[in-house]
């Protein structure tokens, strides 16, 4: 048997005996030992599946590759499936993607080549092991799962290697895992961990390398950015402990990627050259990450709808940004300036499907920023500055908040929202469903400022003479908070 067709019966085998279990059995967790070895960027797995409903005879199903496996060049080798008593079962490939196992499986093992990435854009998203520290995200070591599967989980490290991760303990040595897709762990041989609470809620930071901030830096600003998410959009359904996990990445200044699964928050970065940036990227990184927490990962919503969470959850970091005074309100204008001069050549086409080019660059995002951008303006004109796109938000949150709702479609309920009133609908049927040009002049209009070309790029600036209402509308979307916040410090 070829060394592909193992890897893929192994996923056919896993996928089949987690997705064919009755409803009932489903809870029941599969039980993974993961050996890793740094040396050879390799882990072994033994996963005990007997407590799952085992597979008929023979079954055929087809498998679809992961986004980490597309981009990380992950390798299974020597896989074995076994029944329940300890014979081999054997496995054959129907046509790629198609694999057929004959027989029930107790148990399964493989190995697993694991190297670290150049790209650090990858180094988020997909599991990888280096020299002194290594990412195990599960969903990257078996098949795309349908449903949310549980699993004990126990890790044999190294020598003075440690692992963090939200997971909690179990007895003998296992971490208790209710979703293999949302399942992150960090490992290595100088992360350092420390555990304390944020908005009254417990939170872990733990951190691999030497940055300009430092833990209580992480803390502070995971405080007060929770607390706003929190007055904004409630509690939310989950309130287990919060996972800050950040790594450090040399040959990459000024260059972050980040990804939040479940509980936890995975940032890989290259540091600044001086403190004072250094701590506002971080407050960047967190102010959006942590938004991740409420939308979309606490949201009962099916379906790649990531260009509307992500450019409008960027968007709403920006105004926390500028409320907490972190950054300008030429800082928030340049950002919009920039997406505009990254989107200037895109043909574009309808939002909805377009997330699937979700990892092939920023441009989808930076429409959907500017498409944020704009509802901000016409909820501010409308309502005289009293509601915005936070409130926008937390009206998306509360409907389709876990447990308020059975699942729907996330593109369905992004565009239903953006319909919700008729000025927003105007936009939506031009830019979203629609293929339009995004045109800001009426966003800019609102708030009197004008949109110039200097030196080959986008510049937004204020009028000679804004009327009062615009004047009043610029306040209310941030130009003047830095004034705001220094009265109110002292």
């Amino acid at each position: 048997m070829s060394k592909s067709l193992k890897w893929f019966s192994a996923l056919f085998f896993l996928l089949s005996a987690l997705s064919g279990v009755s409803a009932q059995d489903s809870t029941q967790p599969v039980e993974l030992t993961i050996k890793v070895d740094p040396d050879n960027r390799a882990l072994t797995v033994s996963a005990d599946i007997s407590k799952s409903q085992m597979l008929p005879e023979m079954r055929a199903f087809s498998i679809q590759s992961s986004y980490s496996r597309s981009v990380n060049s992950i390798r299974v080798k020597d896989f074995q499936a076994f029944d329940e008593n300890g014979k081999e079962i054997a496995a054959r490939e129907l046509q790629p993607g198609e694999f057929l196992i004959r027989g029930k499986a107790s148990s399964i093992g493989y190995s697993v080549d694991l190297a670290e990435p150049a790209d650090i854009s990858k180094k988020a998203h997909a599991s990888w092991i280096g020299d002194a520290v290594g990412v195990l995200m599960l969903r990257d070591l078996f098949p795309d799962l349908k449903s949310p599967v549980p699993a004990n989980v126990k890790l044999l490290l190294p020598a003075k290697w440690s692992v963090s991760t939200s997971a909690k303990k179990a007895p003998q040595g296992f971490y208790r895992v209710e979703d293999l897709d949302n399942s992150i762990f960090l490992i290595g041989n100088s992360i350092r961990s420390q555990t304390s609470t944020a908005d009254d809620r417990k939170i872990s930071i733990t951190i691999s390398g030497d940055f300009l901030f430092d833990e209580a830096d992480v803390l502070e600003f995971s405080g007060s950015i929770l607390r706003s998410y929190r007055s904004l959009f409630g509690s939310r359904s989950d309130n287990s402990e919060i996972e800050i996990a950040i790594v450090k990445v040399s040959n990459a200044a000024g260059r972050w990627e980040a990804e939040t699964r479940g509980n936890t928050v995975l940032i890989v970065s290259g540091d600044m050259q001086f403190e004072k940036p250094s701590r506002q990227r971080l407050h960047e990184q967190l102010r959006h990450e942590l938004l991740h927490l409420w939308i979309p990962n606490d949201l009962a919503l099916s379906g790649d709808y990531a260009w509307f969470y992500e450019g409008f959850t960027v968007y709403q970091a920006l105004k926390i940004g500028l409320a907490e005074n972190r950054i300008s309100f030429d800082d928030f204008l340049r950002t919009i300036a920039d997406a505009v001069d990254l989107t200037s050549d895109m043909q574009r086409e309808p939002f909805v499907g377009a997330s699937k080019r979700r990892f092939s660059g920023a441009k989808v995002y930076a429409e959907s920023l500017l498409i944020a951008f704009l509802c901000d303006a016409v909820l501010m004109e409308k309502t005289r500055g009293k509601r915005s796109v936070a409130d926008l938000l937390a009206a998306f949150y509360r409907q389709h908040k876990r447990g308020a709702n059975s699942s729907e479609d996330g593109n369905t309920a992004a565009v239903k929202l953006l319909t919700s009133e008729p000025e927003l609908k105007a936009i939506s049927d031009s830019y979203v469903t629609g293929s339009r040009q995004i045109d800001l002049r009426p966003a800019l209009t609102v708030f009197g400022l004008v949109q110039v070309r200097r030196t080959g790029n986008t510049e937004f600036l204020l009028k000679a003479k804004p009327t009062k209402r615009q004047k009043d509308l610029l306040d209310k979307l941030g130009y003047n908070n830095w004034r705001k916040v220094r009265k109110d410090r002292k």
